[in-house]
């Protein structure tokens, strides 16, 4: 007969072996002898999970717990097992007390950074990763995510600093360099020119060596009026600002002239996603799928125009459009400007994002759609707009619910001085994080340095779609940030009632309201400058007349405009694809 020890060591390496449902007899076994082993509780646990059987896995891992509180190894495994059941904040506290016992534990470390970046909790998040950082200041994993955790903060410069160090480290990561120009672009007074030549300097390093791998299309019927095959790739197709331009379009177009597959790669699914299925022809889960392969498979469906959604944002795919899988390459909807690609044919933009005059500081060649380069679908849920908050609160109630990534220190000081010229004025940012304590913090710092009492300030985080769409009950104008403007938050705002005064500058990050604002009729609230912008926004909360006036006028406006006509903004898309097609023709 085995002793407990041999068994035990039988079961380790079974477990290790990944015999898994073995290594469950033999730790039962042991347990059967000795209940209160409580190392036979921690791997059984850790089997269970690994078998994903988490509920299992969770009673194993906390009776080992009870057993012996002592290591923590114990408590590390059970915050993975809560973290893959989405009990985040559980998690969080089995990570920290791994941490207690172990401040050692890098997993652990790791882990809760992670979850606390994904919780809108940034401060929590830098603060582990800056301890990672202490033990190896090298790992460029770790320098990745702090970055972004910064950017998230609204740290803009400090984050670029940092995702230029990690590129010195690690200079072949392609989308390491993608999350720097997307960090640029919240960059105050970061110009069209620079970031024309940030991008090009992304395409000769990661576009250049793959040039040889572009398809060729000597044998593609080139009738120009012949039904197309459209790819719409992207990582997030999903409840995302991404799909909910694209849903409402992809199910208005003619399925007689236009064959329509979807990419995700984001590998998330939900109920838009589900509907976004219904309204095109195919459909791809193509995931983690390496470059090479996804090309085939964009090849084989004959795709004749590809769109990339997805632009320089994370997980992006653009080492598949360098490489070319189809004869005509647009770029649009997911990012905000230039790719810097040459293999990338076009960007969808409109008149109003990119002015002729921008048009050299672009490697793609610009399509403008007549009104706005993307429609608004309101949701059916979002409530009517609520009487004038400043009629019965007696002071006016100024805000903002975009990303405190565009909270940087020029617009808080912009806004900072509207307060001042407003007495009893309050200000309410809202958004994933903005209630953090140290994100709440840094805000309110920044905003007693320009002489603003913390009371004036109303820092809201996360909730449902519906509650957000209610706060803009509370709220008299809005105040849109700068250099990267409102995008679906300023369609949001106006279709609630609101107001959005807006300041648009030169790059295509600037001008999403001004592009918004316009198509919906509403262009009374679009600032020349930094000065005018200050005075738009005093003068109307000094005038409850105006304000009552324009409440009441912004939702219909918007909805008899172009950024409301689905079926409208649909046929002007496919104009625009069949013109590009026809030119596309025409060449060979």
């Amino acid at each position: 007969m085995s002793t407990l020890p041999e068994t035990m060591a039988a079961a380790v390496q079974a477990h290790q072996a990944g015999a898994f449902d073995q290594a469950i007899r033999l730790y039962e076994t042991i347990l059967a002898t000795d209940p209160r082993h409580a190392e036979a509780w921690h791997l059984l646990g850790v089997a269970c999970h690994q078998l994903g059987n988490n509920a299992a896995a969770l009673q194993w891992l906390q009776g080992a717990i009870q057993l012996n509180a002592s290591q923590s190894k114990y408590f590390y495994n059970l915050g993975v097992v809560l973290q893959a059941e989405g009990q985040s904040e559980q998690a969080c506290t089995a990570y920290e007390q791994a941490l207690a016992l172990n401040p050692q534990e890098s997993a652990a470390r790791n882990n809760l950074a992670n979850i606390a970046k994904d919780l809108g909790q940034f401060g929590r998040a830098e603060h582990q990763l800056r301890h990672l950082l202490t033990a190896d200041s090298r790992w460029p994993g770790w320098l990745q995510r702090l970055g972004e955790t910064l950017k998230m903060q609204g740290r803009v410069p400090e984050a670029i600093a940092v995702l230029r160090t990690e590129l010195l480290l690690d200079p072949g990561n392609a989308q390491l360099h993608s999350k720097l120009l997307f960090a640029l672009q919240y960059l105050p007074g970061i110009s069209l020119a620079s970031l024309a030549h940030e991008h090009k300097a992304w395409a000769a390093r990661h576009e250049a060596p793959l040039a040889g791998l572009q398809t060729r299309f000597p044998h593609l019927d080139k009738n120009p009026d012949r039904p197309l095959r459209l790819g719409f790739l992207s990582p997030d197709l999903f409840y995302h600002p991404v799909s909910m331009f694209l849903t409402p379009l992809l199910e208005r177009l003619n399925r007689n002239q236009f064959h329509v597959t979807c990419y995700a790669s984001g590998g998330r699914r939900d109920a838009l996603s589900e509907r976004l299925a219904r309204a095109c022809s195919t459909w791809r889960e193509v995931g983690d799928t390496p470059d090479d392969p996804l090309c085939h498979q964009i090849q084989a469906d004959g795709i004749d125009i590809l769109f990339d959604l997805a632009g320089h944002t994370d997980f992006n795919r653009l080492p598949v459009f360098v490489r070319k899988p189809a004869p005509l390459q647009i770029s649009w909807a997911g990012y905000v400007g230039t790719t810097g690609l040459d293999a990338m044919d076009y960007l969808l933009a409109d008149a109003y994002h990119v002015p002729e005059s921008a048009e050299p500081f672009y490697s793609e060649q610009i399509l403008r759609l007549p009104a706005g380069y993307i429609g608004y679908e309101p949701p059916s849920y979002a409530p009517e707009p609520a009487p004038l908050p400043l009629l019965t609160r007696g002071h006016a109630t100024f805000g903002s619910l975009n990303n405190p990534t565009k909270f940087t220190t020029e617009t808080v000081a912009c806004w900072s001085e509207i307060l001042r010229k407003v007495p009893g004025s309050v200000l309410l940012l809202k958004y994933k994080g903005c209630d953090e304590l140290a994100t709440a913090a840094r805000l309110r710092a920044e905003f007693a340095q320009q002489g603003i009492d913390a009371s004036r300030i109303d820092l809201r985080g996360n909730t449902t779609h519906i509650e957000h769409l209610q706060v803009y009950r509370e709220l008299d104008l809005a105040l849109d940030p700068f250099p990267y403007s409102g995008g679906i938050t300023t369609c949001e705002t106006v279709w609630m009632g609101v107001p959005v005064v807006t300041w648009p500058g030169e790059t295509f990050a600037s001008r999403h309201s001004l592009s918004h604002l316009t198509n919906a009729g509403c262009w009374e609230t679009i600032a020349q400058d930094r000065d005018h912008y200050i005075r738009l926004a005093v003068d109307l909360a000094n005038n409850p007349e105006r304000l009552t006036e324009l409440r009441a006028s912004l939702r219909p406006r918007m909805a008899a405009s172009p950024l409301c006509d689905a079926a409208g903004y649909a046929a002007a898309f496919e104009a625009q694809l069949r013109t590009v097609w026809r030119q596309w023709c025409q060449q060979g």
